[in-house]
């Protein structure tokens, strides 16, 4: 089945919210189910511009890009992002990428990326 892509502007609806904690907890060890969640509720609930977009094959969330507007005027915060260690070297995380770059760039936003580098995920 080929990946395709969805955007939201807000956290997913389940089930794929459900597939993004797991997406996460695989990708970042560091936080549980519960801290995932926590962190991302908190963060959709405190910034107007919130973006969370997923590649999915079939409903399972494979890769996530996930940003939101930045205390700096007209500037996104690219936040955080990870692709399925199954999933890797698709392009996958490059395509997310630029979809939220295009989508941010089209709103007037300036881009403040930081590509986070942990249990070797980046995007």
């Amino acid at each position: 089945m080929p990946i395709h892509y969805v955007t939201h502007d807000a956290l997913p609806p389940e089930p794929q919210l459900g597939s993004l904690l797991d997406l996460l907890t695989t990708v970042f060890a560091n936080q549980s189910r519960a801290e995932w969640l926590a962190d991302l509720t908190q963060k959709a609930a405190s910034h107007s511009a919130f973006q969370t977009l997923l590649a999915l094959d079939g409903e399972k969330v494979v890769g996530c890009k996930v940003g939101y507007d930045h205390t700096l005027p007209n500037t996104f915060y690219s936040w955080l992002g990870g692709v399925d260690p199954v999933y890797r070297g698709q392009g996958i995380a490059g395509e997310l990428m630029r979809q939220q770059h295009d989508s941010y760039q089209a709103a007037s936003y300036g881009l403040s990326e930081r590509i986070p580098i942990i249990s070797g995920a980046t995007c």
